[in-house]
């Protein structure tokens, strides 16, 4: 890429960014705790919008704001168990049947997507003491368009992308 800011280089470098084609579509991926109803799960899911496009402005965010513009809002059972946090941390030893046979918890889709290296953000709500109540990510249509019900190839079937469309099919669409 021509004239790139050392912020967008550096950025690229640290992350592993990925060219996309210039006709990829993309869509913001929410993950909203279940508990909040569909109002809170909205504004949640705002708010992670927010600290995605703060932190990763650079990235194929302005693609998706004005032209793609598809928000994917998913509801995730909570989990309060203590432990999760320490196993967030120890979770790279992990390989991915492991990490796609959890309960499902907002601590385990963060785990999924830094397995496959996709970055995302949290928002931690303040007027709910700062319980973590939304994830965000933009996903690109290499992975939403994957038919699962169509015969694919066992490469297909092992490929990350294959992976990933199955974890995004796992989660209802907040209701």
């Amino acid at each position: 890429m021509t004239n790139m800011t050392r912020k967008e280089e550096a950025f690229r470098a640290k992350t592993g960014y990925k060219e996309f084609p210039i006709d990829t579509e993309f869509r913001m991926y929410g993950f909203c705790v279940r508990h909040l109803s569909q109002m809170q799960a909205g504004i949640q899911y705002d708010h992670a919008v927010n600290e995605f496009r703060n932190m990763f402005s650079i990235m194929n965010t302005d693609k998706w704001t004005h032209n793609d513009k598809t928000s994917v809002v998913l509801s995730v059972p909570t989990s309060t168990d203590d432990v999760l946090e320490e196993f967030y941390e120890s979770c790279k030893g992990y390989d991915l049947q492991q990490i796609l046979d959890m309960i499902p918890s907002l601590t385990q889709i963060k785990l999924f997507l830094d397995y496959f290296n996709i970055e995302h953000r949290s928002f931690f709500e303040p007027d709910l003491n700062y319980l973590e109540t939304a994830v965000c990510t933009i996903i690109s249509d290499d992975i939403f368009n994957i038919n699962l019900r169509s015969e694919l190839s066992e490469d297909a079937l092992n490929s990350d992308v294959y992976k990933i469309r199955v974890f995004l099919s796992r989660f209802s669409l907040f209701q």
